[in-house]
C-alpha cells in the first residue's frame, strides 16, 4: 500500500479493487479486532478445512462437537438417516420393580407388588396387608403370626 492508500499487493485472502483498495474477497469478511479477512459462511453452513460445508441430509452442525448430527430427539440409524427417538416404558415381572440405572430390581421380601426399593404396594401372604408401605400381619383374620 503507498502513501495515498492505493494497493499493488494484498495480504492473504483480500484483492485489489477497482479503485486500487485492498478489500476481503467473496465469502470473506474483515475482522473489526484485528482487520484481517476471514472466512464466513451463510446460514445453514459451518467452516471446514478452510471452506464453507453444509451437513447433509437432515443433519444439522452442532458447534458443540464441531460436527454434525441428527436434531435433538432423534438418532442416526443404519442407513445414514435421522429418526425420532422412540421411549417404551419397561415393565418389570410380579416381584420387581424398574430402576432407572439398575433396571428391574427386586422388591423387599413379602411384596409381590412394589413402585422402589422401599415402598410395598401388595404383599405376597394371604394374612398381609400393606401398611406404612411394608407387609405387615393383618390382625383379626383368624391367623397368629406372632406370640
Amino acid at each position: 500500500m503507498d502513501d495515498n492508500g492505493l494497493c499493488y499487493k494484498c495480504p492473504i485472502y483480500e484483492v485489489i479493487s477497482t479503485d486500487r483498495k485492498c478489500v476481503c474477497q467473496t465469502n470473506y469478511a474483515r475482522n473489526s479486532s484485528n482487520s484481517k479477512c476471514e472466512l464466513t459462511c451463510s446460514s445453514g453452513q459451518f467452516k471446514y478445512q478452510g471452506r464453507c460445508a453444509q451437513c447433509p441430509l437432515n443433519l444439522q452442525y452442532r458447534p458443540e462437537i464441531s460436527g454434525c448430527a441428527c436434531p435433538d430427539g432423534q438418532y442416526l440409524n443404519t442407513y445414514g438417516v435421522c429418526e425420532k427417538v422412540i421411549l417404551t416404558p419397561v415393565t418389570c415381572d410380579a416381584g420387581f420393580y424398574f430402576d432407572s440405572s439398575r433396571g428391574c430390581v427386586a422388591c423387599l421380601n413379602g411384596c409381590q407388588t412394589c413402585s422402589s426399593a422401599n415402598v410395598c404396594l401388595t404383599c405376597t401372604q394371604k394374612g398381609f396387608s400393606v401398611v406404612n408401605r411394608v407387609c405387615q400381619a393383618s390382625c383379626g383374620d383368624g391367623l397368629i403370626a406372632s406370640t
